[in-house]
C-alpha cells in the first residue's frame, strides 16, 4: 500500500519544500511589473467606480497591442487585497502551479494507453520533471507572470479535447475552445494552442473519420482568424508589439529563429521528426497511445512559431515545459513497463533531478528575490541621514532602476550607454554605483570606484569619486553555481 502511494507522498514532500522555501525567504515585490501593478490596483479600487476603472485599465492595454482581461481581473484583485502581504501571493501562486502540474499529469496518463497500474506515478511523479526545465521556475518567481495562466488553461483545453474525442460529445470541444480563449485573454501567446488544435483535429479526422472533430476544427478556425485580425489591426500598431509587423516574412522568421539557442533549435527539430514518426505509427495502426498524444510535438512546434517573431526570453519558454516533457513521456512509460527495478530507477532519477533543480535553481532564485528587498531596505536606511546622494545603474537594468527609484524614493539614474563619466557626478552629493548580477559592469571615465558600502549575493553598492586619467571597464564578479554555468554554456 505504501509503495503504491509513494508518488503522492513524494509530490506532497516536494510541494512542502517549495512552499517552505517561500515562507523561509519571505520574498517581496520583484523588479519586473510589480510596482506598476500595485499603483494600477490602487487607482482601480480607490478612485471612484472600481468596475469602470478596471475597464479602463483593460482597454488601455490595447495601445500597447495587447488585450489581457483575464490577467488584469486577477492582478487588480490580488495586488489590492495583498498589497501589504506579497508573501501570500507567492504562496497562492505556488499552490496554483502545483495544481496545474497534477492536471498535466492526468493528461499524460490519459493519452498514453495501458497506464492504469502506474496512474499515480504518471499523475503525481512524472510532472516533477517540469522543474528540470529551468524556465518553468519563472512561474513561481514572478508575481506578474501571465504564462502560469497559459499553462493552466492549456491543460484544461487539452483535457477537454480528450474527453470530447473519447466521448464524441461537442460540449467538451466547446469547453476546450473556451479554455483556449481564456488562455489567450491571459496572454496573447495562448493562441498557439488554437493553431495546435486546428492541425490536430484535421489530422485525427482523416485518421478516425469522427465528424465531431470537424466541429472542433471550425471552432478553432474562427478563434484563430479572429486573433489574426487582432494581430493586423491592433498588434501591428501597438507601442509594445509593433515589431510583429516586421517579423511576418519567411526570411525574418528564419533570422529570428536562428537567434534561438542551440538547445532550443535541437528540440524544435526533434519535435518535427517526432511528429512525423507518431503520424506514421498511427497510420500503420501500431501506436500504443491515443492519437491525441500528437498534441505534444504539435504544441511545441506551434508555440515556437508564435514566439519566434518576438524572441525567446526565458519566462516565455516556460509554456514549452509540458510539451517537452510530454514528448519524453514514452521513455518513462517504457521503463515503467519493463521491470520493477527499472521503474524504481526511473522514479528515483526524476526525484533526484527535481531535488537538484530545487536546490540549485529555485533556492538561488527565491533568495535573489529576497535580496531585492534587503537592498531596498539598505538604500532607504542609508538615505535616513538626509544627506544628498545620487545612485547610478547601467545596462540592461532600466526597469530595475525605475522600480528602485519608486520604492526607495531616491534618485537613481539609469546609464543608457553604461558609461559613468565625471560630468555625470553630482557635487557635493555622495555618488554611488549600484550593481546587480544582471548588470555587473560599467565603463568609468575620470571616475574611480572606492569603497564597497553594501553587498549581498546578487547586489553590490560602491562609492565612486572623480579621478582624472581613469578609463576602464569596472566589472563586478557575482558567483555562479554549477547549474547557472551550464545554462550560460547552453545559451551560447
Amino acid at each position: 500500500m505504501l509503495r503504491r502511494l509513494s508518488p503522492i507522498v513524494i509530490f506532497i514532500l516536494f510541494s512542502l519544500l517549495i512552499i517552505g522555501s517561500v515562507v523561509f525567504y519571505g520574498p517581496s515585490w520583484g523588479l519586473m511589473d510589480d510596482h506598476h501593478m500595485l499603483k494600477s490596483a490602487q487607482d482601480v479600487w480607490l478612485r471612484g467606480n472600481a468596475l469602470e476603472n478596471l475597464g479602463r485599465v483593460i482597454v488601455s492595454d490595447l495601445k500597447w497591442g495587447m488585450f489581457r482581461p483575464v490577467f488584469y481581473v486577477w492582478a487588480m484583485t490580488v495586488y489590492h487585497i495583498f498589497a501589504d502581504a506579497p508573501l501570500m501571493i507567492y504562496l497562492g501562486i505556488a499552490i496554483f502551479n502545483l495544481a496545474t502540474l497534477l492536471l498535466w499529469g492526468l493528461i499524460f496518463n490519459k493519452t498514453w494507453l495501458n497506464q492504469e497500474k502506474n496512474a499515480l506515478s504518471c499523475i503525481f511523479l512524472y510532472p516533477l520533471t517540469f522543474f528540470i526545465f529551468t524556465p518553468y521556475w519563472n512561474n513561481f518567481m514572478y508575481i506578474s507572470m501571465q504564462q502560469k495562466f497559459v499553462l493552466f488553461f492549456s491543460a484544461l483545453a487539452v483535457y477537454s479535447f480528450y474527453q470530447g474525442y473519447v466521448k464524441e460529445r461537442k460540449i467538451y470541444f466547446i469547453l476546450s475552445v473556451s479554455a483556449i480563449l481564456l488562455s489567450t485573454l491571459s496572454h496573447g501567446e495562448g493562441i498557439f494552442l488554437s493553431l495546435t488544435m486546428l492541425l490536430l483535429s484535421l489530422e485525427l479526422f482523416f485518421i478516425t473519420k469522427k465528424a465531431q472533430l470537424l466541429f472542433n476544427f471550425f471552432l478553432n478556425l474562427v478563434l484563430s482568424i479572429s486573433y489574426l485580425f487582432f494581430t493586423i489591426f491592433v498588434q501591428f500598431k501597438g507601442t509594445y508589439t509593433a515589431k510583429y509587423a516586421d517579423s511576418f516574412s519567411i526570411n525574418k522568421f528564419l533570422v529570428n529563429f536562428s537567434s534561438a539557442s542551440l538547445f532550443l533549435k535541437t528540440l524544435t527539430l526533434l519535435a518535427i521528426f517526432y511528429l512525423c514518426f507518431l503520424i506514421i505509427r498511427i497510420a500503420t495502426r501500431r501506436n500504443k497511445f491515443t492519437p491525441i498524444f500528437l498534441v505534444f510535438p504539435l504544441g511545441f512546434i506551434s508555440y515556437i512559431a508564435i514566439l519566434t517573431p518576438w524572441g525567446f526570453p526565458s519566462y516565455h519558454l516556460s509554456v514549452l515545459t509540458p510539451f517537452i516533457m510530454g514528448m519524453f513521456f514514452p521513455l518513462y512509460s517504457f521503463f515503467n513497463s519493463r521491470s520493477y527495478i527499472l521503474k524504481i530507477l526511473a522514479d528515483s532519477l526524476i526525484f533526484v533531478l527535481a531535488l537538484l533543480a530545487l536546490f540549485y535553481i529555485w533556492i538561488p532564485r527565491i533568495s535573489k528575490i529576497s535580496d531585492i528587498k534587503k537592498t531596498e531596505q539598505f538604500i532607504v536606511n542609508f538615505e535616513a541621514d538626509k544627506k544628498a546622494k545620487v545612485y547610478f545603474m547601467s545596462q540592461p537594468c532600466m526597469e530595475a532602476c525605475k522600480t528602485l527609484n519608486a520604492i526607495t524614493k531616491t534618485e537613481i539614474i539609469y546609464l543608457e550607454d553604461s558609461l559613468l563619466s565625471q560630468d555625470k557626478l553630482r557635487e557635493p552629493a555622495g555618488n554611488f554605483m549600484i550593481f546587480r548580477d544582471e548588470c555587473p559592469s560599467v565603463n568609468l571615465r575620470d571616475v574611480q570606484e572606492m569603497e564597497e558600502i553594501y553587498k549581498n549575493n546578487t547586489w553590490r553598492v560602491f562609492l565612486v569619486k572623480k579621478q582624472k586619467g581613469i578609463a576602464k571597464e569596472f566589472k563586478v564578479d557575482f558567483p555562479e553555481n554549477f547549474v547557472e554555468k551550464v545554462k550560460t554554456f547552453l545559451k551560447r
